[in-house]
């Protein structure tokens, strides 16, 4: 395992990757389907909450690191550990080395900026309390364009959803009225059986990705209450995650 504060490289695909594990507990369930070796982590990566541990999704992440692992792949420029960590402590930063404590909470904080401190909590997705607590897995996607309103005169937009499956550079599957979503979770298994690295782009060259990133959060960077800044260290191995503070 490296040494030393993460790397800029590593804490934004450690961010960009954070959520793999959203699709593998759409496609598994329950951690109890996960391996054991990552079921043992649970207590060390997950949130306690009144009914159990939640966010349960961020076990999954872990699962997808750890199949990497099994796979012998790596994260050209990256520590595959280390990208692991700061991917999933998101919900419980803090975890593993302390040196990668600051980037954990970095993570663990955009995560809430992009989400919404407002947003009602979860649950069915967050916990895996009995009663119709997977019902996330069997829920559509609605499309984008049905919240659009340009002129009160053109009447409500029809509430439309994009069927699941595989995005393609060819162009995006039209939305439709009506999706069966009986079968989701099978489906979810075929999309991450074409290879779990096929529905997550890891950049071949991501310290390419990283500055374009870095470029864009740059621009859209408009938190009311100040901004986060984060001040790198030039170091061997790339540039060092030095500090991390709000203006």
């Amino acid at each position: 395992m490296a040494e030393g504060n993460p790397t800029l490289i590593e804490t934004a695909l450690g961010a960009f990757l954070h959520d793999t594990g959203k699709f593998w507990q759409r496609a598994y369930g329950g951690q109890q389907n996960a391996d054991a070796e990552v079921r043992a982590m649970a207590d060390q990566i997950l949130p306690g909450g009144p009914h159990g541990r939640t966010h349960v999704h961020a076990l999954w992440t872990w699962q997808f690191f750890h199949w990497m692992e099994k796979e012998g792949l790596n994260l050209p420029g990256a520590d595959r550990s280390r990208v692991r960590n700061l991917a999933a402590y998101h919900h419980r930063p803090g975890g593993g080395p302390e040196a990668e404590a600051g980037a954990q909470w970095l993570i663990a904080e955009a995560d809430q900026l992009a989400a919404g401190m407002d947003r009602e909590a979860r649950k069915d997705e967050d916990g895996e309390a009995s009663g119709g607590w997977d019902q996330f897995i069997r829920t559509a996607l609605v499309s984008p364009f049905a919240a659009v309103r340009l002129d009160s005169r053109l009447g409500e937009v029809r509430k439309t959803y994009v069927p699941l499956d595989r995005l393609s550079p060819e162009g995006l599957t039209d939305s439709v009225e009506r999706v069966d979503t009986a079968g989701y979770q099978a489906r979810y298994q075929q999309l991450l059986g074409r290879g779990p690295l096929a529905a997550v782009a890891v950049p071949e060259q991501p310290e390419i990705a990283v500055r374009a990133l870095l470029a864009c959060s740059a621009i859209v960077d408009e938190r009311p209450a100040g901004r986060l800044a984060v001040r790198s260290q030039p170091g061997g191995g790339g540039d060092r995650l030095g500090a991390v503070s709000v203006a």
